[in-house]
């Protein structure tokens, strides 16, 4: 019997972290068009702050994963297994 292995809370954490900055990243890139210049320049400095943010966080989250099991995806058989 195999033990099962799965994601920890703080992978969890980083994930959905990571996947909300995006969403709003994503929202506030499509407003910009209709903000005026000066709201505009505000937005951008949020914006580059964020993708900033995502950089670190997915770096922190890469160098996380090396360090700590994680789950198996499915592979399917290779040919010398049959």
């Amino acid at each position: 019997m195999t033990d099962i292995i799965k994601y920890g809370a703080t992978a969890k954490w980083l994930h959905w972290l990571v996947g909300v900055i995006v969403i709003v990243m994503l929202i506030a890139g499509r407003t910009l068009e209709a903000l005026p210049i000066s709201e505009r320049e505000q937005i951008i400095m949020v914006h580059s702050a964020l993708g900033t943010l995502i950089l670190l966080l997915m770096a922190f989250r890469l160098f996380w994963r090396m360090g700590h099991k994680t789950c198996l995806l499915y592979t399917s058989p290779s040919p010398r297994d049959s």
